[in-house]
């Protein structure tokens, strides 16, 4: 028995070696393919704030908030040119959001400038948005920058929700996607914790 397991401590550093240097090498590519996507996500959401800014329909709109707020006034939806203003400027950052909840814009830049932003506008329009749902009967109109509200203001996720997106590099679509991720990481420990003792096992049993 005693010789059976110094056996097994002989063939234990191989297995551990060839083990490790796979990881090593899986790690390299992953970092890579994430780092390019990074960069990618950051230029992105660069270029589509850099032309919003010189936008004249976003500078109007943007005035427009501007001017309710510091009012503290609700907006006019009744008028046509302020009702399209609002439109244009929900459909803005709704394409921002969903550019985020797709993993094509780069979340932490977006909030780091618009939070403020997107949280009161939706604010302001909670009400007009529900409207034109009622109206149009589709629950979906400006969904993403709704979920973006959520996220960020009434609804922030759990800090493990934060690791395994961070590790996702991308935001969940859905909240239930991260129990999901939770259940396909522990079979894949399960899975590489079994292989490795199959390995180990078969190495061990050709030594003897």
């Amino acid at each position: 028995m005693l010789h059976a397991f110094w056996q097994w401590l002989y063939v234990l550093p191989t297995v551990v070696g060839i083990t490790f240097a796979a990881g090593l090498t899986t790690v390299g590519w992953l970092y890579s393919a994430r780092r390019v996507r990074t960069l990618s996500r950051k230029q992105h959401t660069f270029t589509a704030l850099l032309n919003a800014s010189f936008n004249h329909d976003y500078q109007e709109a943007m005035q427009l908030i501007g001017s309710v707020a510091q009012a503290n006034r609700p907006l006019d939806f009744n008028d046509p040119d302020s009702a399209k203003k609002i439109k244009f400027i929900l459909n803005h950052y709704e394409f921002l959001a969903a550019g985020i909840r797709n993993g094509d814009i780069s979340e932490k830049l977006l909030r780091d400038s618009e939070r403020g932003t997107v949280v009161h506008l939706y604010e302001i329009t909670e009400g007009y948005i529900q409207k034109i749902r009622e109206s149009r009967k589709r629950k979906v109109i400006f969904e993403h920058i709704t979920w973006l509200v959520e996220r960020w203001h009434y609804k922030p996720v759990s800090n493990w929700h934060k690791l395994l997106e961070t590790a996702l590099g991308r935001p969940f679509y859905h909240r239930y996607h991260c129990w999901i991720s939770w259940a396909v990481l522990i079979l894949m420990a399960v899975a590489l914790g079994w292989g490795y003792w199959d390995i180990s096992t078969t190495a061990f049993a050709s030594r003897l």
